[in-house]
C-alpha cells in the first residue's frame, strides 16, 4: 500500500511500508494542439522583436526590456537617454558625445582674477584672461621674465622671480648664456653660439651634432700607398687609384 505524503517542486514523495521513493516532477510542456502566443496573438513589439516557440521575446539588436519595448543607449552614454537605439540624447544641463560634460560649469566660476567662463560646442569650458593673466583658468599673472626668451614667472607674496630656460640666465632671463664656453665641438669644428643653444661647423667629412663622426673609409683621400717589402725604411711610393684622377707623390717613411 502506498500513500503519497506531500508534493513539493521538483519532486513527489511517495510512501510505499517502509521505504520512500522520489518520483521526478517534469515541468509542464505544451499540449499537442495548444495555439501558442505568436504572431498577432504576441504580446512582444512586433517592430523590434520577434516571439520564439515558447511564446518569449527576442529583441533585436539596440533593443530591451520584456518586450523589446526599451531602445539601448549608445555605450558609454552617462546623461542621455535614446529614442532610437546607439543615441545619447542628453539632459538638460549635460552635454558633449557621451552626455559627461557639466554645462552649468560655469556657474560655478572655474575661471579666476575676473575673467570670462565661454563654454565650447564639445561640453568643454574655457577663460577668457584679463590683461596681467593667463593659464587654463586665469590663474597665473603675468611678470616681466614671461615674455623674454620663453621663461616662466613664479608669483611670490609681493615679489617675482624668473625661472629661466637652459641657455639664459639673469633676473629677467635676458643674458644670453655663451653655449660655446665648454668647447663642445670636437675634431676642429667651429662652435657657433645661438640663442638657448650653439652649433657645430664641422671640417670636411666629419659629421654629428658635435662633429664626434670622423669620415667614413670611403670618402678617404683617393691616394693609395703602395709598400715595398724589400725596404720598409725606404720612402712610400704613391699612385692614385683607378679614376680617381689624382696624380703620385711619396708619404714620409714609417706612416
Amino acid at each position: 500500500m502506498s500513500q503519497v505524503l506531500r508534493s513539493e517542486l521538483g519532486s513527489q514523495q511517495t510512501l510505499y511500508s517502509d521505504r520512500i521513493y522520489l518520483l521526478p516532477v517534469f515541468p509542464p510542456f505544451p499540449l499537442i494542439g495548444a495555439v501558442l502566443p505568436t504572431g498577432s496573438n504576441c504580446s512582444c513589439n512586433a517592430t523590434n522583436s520577434r516571439c520564439d516557440d515558447f511564446g518569449v521575446c527576442r529583441c533585436d539588436p539596440g533593443w530591451d526590456g520584456e518586450l523589446c519595448q526599451r531602445c539601448v543607449t549608445m555605450p558609454g552614454c552617462v546623461h542621455g537617454s535614446c529614442l532610437q537605439p546607439w543615441q545619447c540624447a542628453c539632459q538638460p544641463g549635460w552635454g558633449g558625445r557621451f552626455c559627461d560634460k557639466d554645462l552649468s560649469v560655469c556657474s560655478q566660476q572655474p575661471c579666476l582674477n575676473g575673467a570670462t567662463c565661454l563654454m565650447e560646442d564639445s561640453g568643454d569650458f574655457r577663460c577668457l584672461c584679463p590683461d596681467g593673466f593667463h593659464g587654463p583658468t586665469c590663474r597665473k599673472r603675468k611678470g616681466p621674465c614671461l615674455q623674454r626668451s620663453g621663461a616662466t614667472c613664479v608669483d611670490g607674496v609681493n615679489r617675482f622671480s624668473c625661472l629661466c630656460p637652459v641657455g639664459f640666465s639673469g633676473r629677467f632671463c635676458t643674458v644670453n648664456m655663451d653655449d660655446c664656453a665648454s668647447q663642445p665641438c670636437r675634431n676642429g669644428g667651429r662652435c657657433l653660439d645661438r640663442a638657448g643653444g650653439f652649433r657645430c661647423l664641422c671640417r670636411p667629412g666629419f659629421t654629428g651634432t658635435t662633429c664626434e663622426t670622423p669620415p667614413s673609409p670611403a670618402n678617404a683621400s683617393p691616394m693609395a700607398a703602395i709598400w715595398s717589402p724589400a725596404d720598409r725604411t725606404g720612402p712610400i711610393s704613391t699612385r692614385p687609384r683607378p679614376g680617381s684622377g689624382s696624380g703620385s707623390g711619396s708619404l714620409p717613411s714609417g706612416l
